[in-house]
């Protein structure tokens, strides 16, 4: 994507749903990778997801360099189940990464009063849910540190590649971090602070 598209579209989104930072990727496993590397997670961190998602979300946590702790889905909408989630939690937990999937939102008012209650951040795989909204009128992956998505063609907007990463105000993420992770590790030029893409 050409830097002027980029930004234009970057800043369209960071200013539709009052953001904090909105970083366009090459895709939506980047979107998911980026944030994660921005926690510096070890050997033996743990971050909590569904099993039931594309191999992206368990790829990115792995290449991040942490376990993924797999929590049951609710059987009526598929989605990751708030109520299983506590039981997984361990002193190595560092994130919970819910899954928005056929345009269906997470209860993401009560995954992030879990996470609040236990220090964890929560990213939101929102690669099949972009423009859907929760119960409550929330969009989806507005509503957490933040929000990944994917724009590959089989989704339900798409620019045949590309993914965006949303860190709304109030996050526990560093945004600059991210976007300097996603721009080769830069923090000014050629001064690379991070290990990037």
């Amino acid at each position: 994507m050409p830097v002027i598209i980029r930004n234009i579209f970057e800043d369209y989104v960071k200013e539709k749903y009052d953001l904090e930072q909105c970083i366009a990727v090459n895709n939506g496993t980047a979107a998911l990778i980026a944030p994660l590397w921005s926690l510096e997670l070890e050997p033996g961190d743990e971050v909590i997801t569904t099993p039931f998602t594309f191999i992206a979300t368990t790829n990115a946590i792995v290449i991040a360099g942490a376990t993924p702790v797999f929590v049951d889905i609710d059987p009526v909408t598929y989605l990751l189940d708030p109520s299983k989630i506590e039981k997984a939690i361990t002193e190595h937990t560092k994130a919970i990464i819910p899954v928005h999937l056929y345009g269906r939102v997470c209860e993401m008012d009560k995954i992030c009063d879990i996470a609040s209650r236990h220090n964890l951040v929560v990213i939101e795989d929102t690669a099949q849910a972009f423009g859907a909204t929760s119960t409550t009128g929330q969009p989806a992956g507005m509503m957490s540190d933040a929000g990944t998505f994917s724009f590959y063609k089989t989704k339900n907007i798409s620019t045949f590649e590309g993914g965006m990463i949303c860190v709304p105000k109030g996050s526990r993420l560093n945004p600059s971090k991210i976007r300097s992770i996603c721009d080769q590790g830069q923090v000014g030029k050629y001064n690379h602070e991070y290990v990037g893409f």
